[in-house]
């Protein structure tokens, strides 16, 4: 009796395994981020900044193009005719954005801070992360 127990909790275990797939979001690498005049950046709203002060982003945007980082490989995202969303050549991925404007500077450069959520879906899986970030111009 005990074994066929232990085979049906393993067989339960391989199953809820099997179709639970998963995927994560990592940080950007410090060579991915933008060096662009105009870009918006977005970074988890519990980040912690570095010696420099700084957030490290989640996704980044120059409007037609954007990077993400899923299971710590980077992923290059553009925008499709008729979709809100940023896709991956390959389809498997897409990126939507919900932000409202919550600060503006204007210093220089206009700085509008943003906050909200990005939602990914990769390979038929959803994930949704609260970010805050920025519209730098």
């Amino acid at each position: 009796m005990q074994k066929v127990l232990c085979i049906a909790a393993g067989l339960a275990l391989m199953t809820t395994t099997a179709h639970a797939g998963s995927f994560r979001v990592y940080d950007l690498n410090a060579d991915q981020n933008c060096e662009c005049d105009c870009f918006t950046g977005l970074h988890r709203l519990d980040a912690r900044t570095d010696a420099d002060g700084h957030k490290p982003l989640l996704y980044y945007t120059t409007g037609n193009y954007a990077e993400i980082r899923i299971d710590g490989v980077p992923v290059a995202l553009k925008s499709r005719a008729g979709t809100q969303a940023m896709l991956s050549d390959d389809g498997q991925t897409r990126v939507t954005t919900r932000l409202k404007e919550t600060d503006v500077d204007g210093d220089g450069l206009t700085v509008v801070h943003l906050s909200g959520t990005l939602t990914v879906t990769h390979r038929g899986m959803r994930k949704t992360v609260h970010v805050k970030g920025f519209d730098v111009c």
